[in-house]
Parts: C-alpha cells; sequence; structure tokens
C-alpha cells in the first residue's frame, strides 16, 4: 500500500504514537520529561498543542503548526514509516 500524507500549510495533525513495550507506564511515570521534550521541540518548529491524550503506554495529540513552519514530505520523516501508523 502506498502511503500518503497530506502536507499542507497551517494544518492541523492529529497522530497517535504506541511504546513498542504495550505494558510499559513510561508515558504517564515519566510525563515531566515528555513536557520537556515537547517543550523544547516547540522552540525549533514552532506549534500549538491543539489537544493532549497521554495513557501509560500511548499518547494521542493534535498539533496545529505555526504559519512559519511549512511542512516539507521529510519533516515527517522522524516519525517513522508507515509501520508506525501514519499510512495505511
Amino acid at each position: 500500500m502506498r502511503c500518503r500524507r497530506a502536507l499542507i500549510k497551517d494544518a492541523t495533525y492529529f497522530f497517535t504514537v504506541n511504546l513498542a513495550e504495550r505494558s510499559s507506564r513510561l508515558l504517564v511515570d515519566r510525563i515531566d520529561d515528555l513536557r520537556k521534550v515537547v517543550r523544547d521541540v516547540r522552540e525549533v518548529h514552532p506549534f500549538e498543542s491543539v489537544a493532549w491524550v497521554v495513557l501509560p503506554e500511548h499518547l494521542h495529540a493534535a498539533w496545529a503548526l505555526a504559519e512559519v513552519f511549512i511542512l516539507s514530505p521529510g519533516s515527517l520523516s522522524w516519525l517513522g514509516d508507515g509501520r508506525m501508523g501514519l499510512c495505511g
């Protein structure tokens, strides 16, 4: 299956991130670290956190990209390939 992503300036993106170890509680046990990482990323790549749901082993988020940040095909490469839920 071919991966298709809508790369649109000023768009809002919803995504889910799952830990490999589904029995882990890492995201809630280290929530302060997660918040710091998000702040650090926001300084380099401005975005607005529209919504977050953080569960022990996965999170759902909606981010609105800032006007100055234009998403390019390589911008999402850090998220991995289609096996991580970006496609399909």
